[in-house]
Parts: C-alpha cells; structure tokens; sequence
C-alpha cells in the first residue's frame, strides 16, 4: 500500500531479453537443388531458376532477424505485427521483386539491432524521426512495469497512514 501511495520509492522495474534472440525468416536449403531430388517437382527447380526464383531463394537462405540482448520484454510482448508487417510492405512497395525478401531482412535487422532503436521505433519513435516509418508497432506506451497509477500520491502522510489503516479493517 505504501508503494502504491507513494510512486517515487517504486523501483522502476523493466525486464530486458538476457541474451540475443535469433529469429530465422527463411529457410537453411538450396530450394532449386532441394526441389531436384523430389518426383514429380524436378522440372520446378529449372523453372525457379529460370524466373529468377535462385535468387529469391538465396536472399532468403539462412536469413535471420536478431533481437538484441537487453531489450526491453514488454515491447516485444505488445508488439502488433500486423501493423509493422503492412510497414514493411509499403516500404517495400517500390523496391524490385527480387531484391524483396533480401531488403525485408536487412529492414527488420535496422530495427532490431539497437535495444533503445527499438524502443523508439515501437513507441512512436524520437521526435527526430522519419514521420511514419516504422513508429508505433507496440501497443505498450511504457516500458517500466511497477510504474502504475499515481492514485493518492498527493495525499498527506497522515491521509495516507489513514487509508492503509481503513483498507486493513476489510
């Protein structure tokens, strides 16, 4: 109840990733070659190459996003990935087919590589930045998870030693 009471002696918690967080976004496999092997799909593996799907496939091979050790946690639990994803495609809007795949990752790399980037990004980002791009993708508005309300914080000492002592009859 005293903490409650009195927001300035709470102790700011925010829970930070202890470690890198690997997110794979494509697939480890040489599709073409994979492909050849399969009965029945050996002539997609010529088609892919030949409509450039290789290279689509290679942008993609082994791509990984990594989450930086030390972001904070509640704005990776509120993220709204429906919002950053229709971001990401209209940015990508204009950007050559083939080259897609390899600039979503570089894209979502930027944004994560940097804990208080991220932060930003997912909060609405500084007031520097670009108007729009790739801001308010959390619904989290604060990172600090003991922060509360501020509920009877301008009461008195006596009014709030009095409130603890009536909740306590209950």
């Amino acid at each position: 109840m005293k903490a409650l009471l009195n927001p300035k002696t709470r102790g700011h918690k925010i829970t930070r990733t202890d470690e890198d967080i690997i997110l794979p976004v494509g697939p480890d496999v040489d599709l073409p070659k994979t492909l050849k092997g399969v009965p029945g799909l050996s002539q997609l593996g010529t088609w892919i190459k030949f409509f450039g799907g290789k290279d689509l496939a290679n942008a993609l091979n082994g791509a990984k996003v990594i989450i930086p050790k030390g972001t904070p946690v509640a704005l990776l639990g509120s993220l709204d990935y429906r919002r950053l994803v229709k971001g990401i495609v209209d940015d990508i809007a204009n950007t050559p087919l083939l080259q897609r795949p390899r600039k979503i990752v570089d894209l979502l790399n930027a944004m994560f590589r940097d804990p208080n980037k991220l932060q930003d990004i997912l909060k609405g980002g500084p007031a520097n930045a670009e108007p729009g791009k790739y801001s308010g993708y959390s619904n989290c508005v604060d990172v600090i998870e003991d922060k509360g309300h501020e509920f009877g914080a301008s009461l008195s000492d006596e009014e709030k030693d009095a409130l603890i002592q009536y909740v306590k009859l209950f």
